[in-house]
């Protein structure tokens, strides 16, 4: 550096230790008039001064081909249980490769991230120990997770991702030309992983495009918490934020980085908020904020300045449509996430994405303020068929002045008739469906009976749905209707019709009348627990028959709808309900999907749902009921869940806890068929417990305890769900008998269930038929493997090994599949584990006694 030169750096150092320290970077910016290296010269100076114990422990960058050479050549290492293959990516403190599993145990890609070995010193380190921290904590599906980390025996310490297969957000969305909404949609889904973080004490702190990738199906994935800052209070975080020089600066990406990030501020949550609302105006208008970027020092300046951005629709010049589609409530919403002031901002990512939701259900957004022309125009965009309508009709009004008396008199008595015959019409469908149907529900072999009254009430209710028009109040009362349609037709847990494509539709219909109640009346508390109520059943329904990602999406809905409630009237029995259900739901879809710690967390929100809500109402005998099933249904959960995450005591806790409320109804009343039913169902899992004891004696008395109330109910050959439930008790206790070598037993049993789930797959199948006859199939090839292994004769043995193949090769793809929709984990992929083992075994028997 010339003497010239160090001057100006020194001059320019003293200017701006004068000022306070929020405003020394934006001096420097303007002082270096785009001379970028004097700029991070002279901030280099500034921090070094602040933070003097780290100014000598920052190595030289090396160049990119010093940086790519280094990394090629871990190629083929070996680093804990895997396998590096190749580069994936390398710069800041880092080196990112693709590896594969390697120690035989089970095939699997991943990433691996390195610290950069010309990074190596305690500032460094420091901070690859925080991201490792961080990463640990955090378990989102909209998050890449931390499988397994630790220090390579050079000592470089390393941590072990999810391999993300995806495009960058802004490149994706191009490519799939995505519309504003479907944009949008996409990003809220980045607003769900943000806000999930921040609820776990983190702050990322480099939200960009490159860092939110998008998988093939859709799903977003946010990476690289390579400089986030943990909120609690923590001695390794301060030790790093103590030791930051000017890598902060380069760690950090100018083009996102917040005004307080740049000017050495407090970086909190609304910092995210921020650099979420730079990313999302990069994705609707294809540019910065505060445009064409000519070089760091100008941007910092562009940042630090009084200036707003530019409003997005003035900025997306190209198309007409987008920049209509921007105008309004998108300009608001993204103008008020790039307030520079950090307190003028949303408060949260949470209200962010509320705002982006009320944007796309055309309600208002909070960014417009509360002007009552504004809350009136956008009521009248949501209802422009009603408004139109009231328009013709005040017309006709207008015009009907000039009719006379008799014709108006006539016209009146009509409508009385035709209004008599609707009300008519009104009450025989809510007639049948809610009084005759809950009175013939209980009935044995009742079902062709509900069967015809479904058939009946939904002729009925189909003509009432095409002359409901605007009338709210039947709106709502026929949303409710279609919802109990859909419970006869295909409701997840309970007796149905075994048609999930009809509930699935009838459901839809429900949700879509009720939607436009709730919008129009926020405080109905009936309609907003039916809307609720009715996403969550079909997200049941749509994780059974496959489709996981809109099941998620539709639980979410219904989660946030009981959740408002809740929040709006905490005692109120219908809130209570409705969340009750809605965190059932989403525990049991998180669980099917992967997503096991999220789960048991909506789970054990169930369980205090239900036990306060027992507390509260000591003699209702129904939250004992649902009290008894929630602790059975978080205790499958856990047995259920990874290993990683199982608490191997819970399971127990909770089946003791049910047992006792169980016990506690059936001596109250020992007819009550509920009673017992409740009781029969918590001695299955009881038994489940017990087999995988190896207590089998136990188990098996426990299975023929439980076995009569599941029988009496399947007594009627139309109720598919009755039989099903006593199909898998009888499946279970076959099992048992297996694994006591009672064989024919379990073979009788084996053979006659599996041709009873068969009938009811004809009828509509769904991934829980499909595993329970994967089941199946693999327990009959056990049973012949087992078989094979004590007979004598070699031509007899042949024969039994040929059986077992045949039921493992029925089993074996049937499983995979399901595992294609659902993760399988505990003893459901033990399921699919144990055929795959079988089928090996029987192959390679049948080939040694076929030479």
């Amino acid at each position: 550096m010339t003497p010239e030169r160090w001057s100006r750096v020194k001059n320019l150092f003293h200017g701006a230790l004068a000022l306070p320290q929020t405003e020394r970077a934006a001096f420097l910016a303007k002082e270096c008039e785009g001379d970028q290296a004097l700029f991070v010269e002279a901030q280099s100076l500034l921090q070094a001064h602040e933070h003097p114990g780290a100014f000598m422990e920052k190595s030289i960058a090396p160049t990119d081909n010093d940086i790519f050479s280094a990394s090629t050549r871990r190629i083929g290492e070996r680093i804990g249980a895997y396998r590096i293959t190749a580069v994936l990516g390398a710069g800041g403190m880092g080196e990112v490769y693709k590896a594969i599993r390697d120690d035989d145990q089970y095939r699997a890609e991943v990433a691996i991230k390195l610290m950069r070995s010309d990074m190596r010193n305690s500032v460094i380190e420091g901070r690859f120990k925080t991201e490792r921290q961080i990463l640990a904590a955090l378990d989102h599906r909209n998050i890449a997770r931390l499988l397994d980390g630790g220090t390579t025996s050079d000592g470089v310490p390393y941590v072990v991702m999810e391999l993300v297969q995806g495009e960058s957000i802004d490149r994706y969305c191009d490519e799939k030309n995505l519309g504003i909404r479907q944009r949008v949609n996409l990003f809220l889904q980045v607003c769900a992983a943000v806000t999930y973080a921040h609820q776990h004490l983190v702050v990322h702190r480099d939200l960009k495009p490159s860092n939110i990738l998008v998988t093939a199906d859709g799903s977003v994935k946010l990476l690289d918490f390579g400089i986030a800052k943990l909120l609690e209070a923590n001695a390794d975080t301060k030790e790093v934020e103590r030791n930051e020089t000017v890598t902060s600066l380069r760690a950090m990406t100018i083009e996102y980085a917040s005004p307080e990030q740049i000017s050495g501020g407090m970086v909190t949550t609304v910092s995210d908020v921020y650099s979420l609302g730079v990313v999302l105006y990069r994705l609707l208008t294809g540019q910065s904020p505060y445009g064409a970027r000519k070089n760091d020092t100008q941007r910092v300046a562009d940042i630090l300045s009084d200036t707003s951005p530019e409003k997005p629709s003035a900025a997306a010049t190209k198309v007409e449509s987008i920049r209509r589609e921007l105008k309004g409530d998108l300009d608001n919403v993204l103008l008020m996430a790039l307030r520079k002031e950090a307190h003028s901002r949303y408060s949260s990512v949470e209200q962010l994405a509320t705002d982006l939701r009320n944007y796309l259900a055309g309600l208002p957004v909070h960014a417009r303020g509360n002007a009552l022309r504004y809350r009136v125009s956008k009521f009248v965009k949501r209802h422009k068929v009603e408004m139109v309508a009231a328009c013709l009709v005040v017309v006709a009004l207008v015009g009907g002045i000039v009719v006379s008396t008799r014709e108006a008199r006539i016209a009146e008595e009509q409508r009385q008739v035709a209004q008599r015959h609707f009300d008519s019409v009104r009450k025989l469908a809510n007639t049948l469906l809610f009084d005759f149907n809950d009175q013939i529900e209980e009935i044995q072999g009742a079902t062709k009976a509900r069967d015809l009254l479904l058939k009946t009430s939904l002729e009925y209710l189909n003509a009432l749905y095409a002359e409901a028009g605007t009338d709210r109040a039947l709106r709502e009362e026929l949303a409710i209707a279609f919802k109990k349609v859909g419970d006869l037709q295909g409701k997840d847990n309970g007796p149905n019709q075994g048609d999930p494509k009809a509930a699935i539709e009838s459901y839809g219909k429900a949700a879509a009348l009720l939607a436009t109640v709730v919008a129009a009346e926020p405080s109905n508390l009936r309609a907003n627990k039916s809307l609720s109520n009715a996403y969550v059943e079909r997200a049941r329904l749509l994780m059974v028959t496959g489709d996981s990602k809109a099941a998620l999406a539709e639980a979410e809905q219904g989660t946030l709808i009981a959740e408002a409630m809740k929040k709006l009237q905490p005692d109120n029995v219908d809130a209570v309900l409705a969340i009750g259900a809605a965190y059932a739901a989403k525990a049991e879809l998180l669980q099917l999907a992967g997503y096991y710690k999220e789960g048991l967390e909506y789970g054990e929100k169930m369980v205090a749902v239900a036990e306060a809500r027992r507390r509260a109402e000591p003699s209702n005998v129904r939250t004992a009921l649902d009290l008894s099933a929630s602790y059975n249904v978080v205790a499958n959960y856990y047995e259920n869940t990874s290993s990683a995450d199982r608490n191997t005591a819970r399971p127990t806790e909770l089946r003791r806890a049910a047992m006792k409320v169980d016990q506690e109804l059936v001596a109250l009343d020992p007819g009550n068929e509920r009673y017992q039913w409740s009781l029969a169902a918590t001695r299955v899992n009881l038994a489940l417990s017990l087999h995988e004891e190896k207590r089998y004696d136990e188990a098996l008395e426990q299975f023929r305890l439980a076995l009569p109330p599941f029988a009496a109910k399947a007594a009627d050959v139309n109720d598919l769900r009755a039989r099903f439930n006593k199909s898998k008790v009888e499946i279970s206790m076959a099992d048992t008998l297996l694994a006591m070598n009672r064989l024919e037993e379990a073979k009788d049993t084996l053979e006659k269930n599996v041709q009873i789930v068969r009938d009811i797959a004809k009828r509509g199948s769904t991934i829980r038929i499909e595993f329970t006859l994967s089941q199946i199939e693999g327990s009959l090839g056990a049973l012949y493997s087992q078989q094979a292994s004590n007979a004598q004769e070699p031509r007899t043995q042949l024969e039994k090994w040929r059986k077992a193949r045949e039921w493992y090769q029925a089993a074996v793809p049937r499983i995979k599949k399901v595992g294609e929709t659902v993760t399988l984990e505990g003893a459901d992929k033990a399921v699919l584990d144990n055929a795959v083992a079988g089928l090996a075994r029987a192959e390679a028997a049948i080939a040694k006694l076929g030479k």
